[in-house]
């Protein structure tokens, strides 16, 4: 019985240990929202990126009858043309918005090329129309990978 119990402790830490190997983490901060060209202040956190798919969703602003949430799904870009390219990121974003009762989603494909931090600043428009009235709301944040 004492065997079992250590093959399973030994099964269970060996699966934690190869997830943590294979997770990065992106870190969203100075994320900003502008509503007709009034800015304001969004969440910020830690999002643990898989190697499978896409990640659970973030709010990455809550407030104010405004929720904008996100899933990052990141792909490395390999190109041996020149050293600035085999920087380049790919990453493929779904956006969910929910502003005074009006729906939007999106679904973007962003290509970044980071700097030697990992940082990457991200810009994502949103256009809600109310009969002839409409409202853009722009998502601004800056993003950094970490292995």
């Amino acid at each position: 019985m004492k065997q079992i119990l250590y093959s399973l402790s030994f099964l269970v830490l060996f699966a934690l240990n190869t997830v943590a190997q294979n997770s990065t983490v992106l870190n969203i901060n100075e994320a900003t929202l502008a509503i007709n060209g009034i800015k304001k202040e969004g969440n910020t956190g830690d999002i643990i990126l898989k190697s499978n798919g896409q990640s659970p969703f973030f709010d990455i602003y809550n407030k104010d009858n405004t929720v904008i949430t996100a899933s990052f799904d990141l792909r490395g870009y390999h190109a041996g043309r020149s050293s600035h390219k085999a920087t380049g990121i790919k990453m493929k974003v779904q956006y969910k918005a929910l502003h005074n009762g009006k729906r939007v989603s999106k679904k973007v494909e962003h290509m970044f090329f980071i700097n030697d931090s990992g940082e990457f600043i991200a810009k994502q428009p949103f256009y809600f129309k109310t009969g002839i009235r409409s409202e853009m709301l722009v998502l601004s944040y800056k993003g950094t990978i970490q292995k």
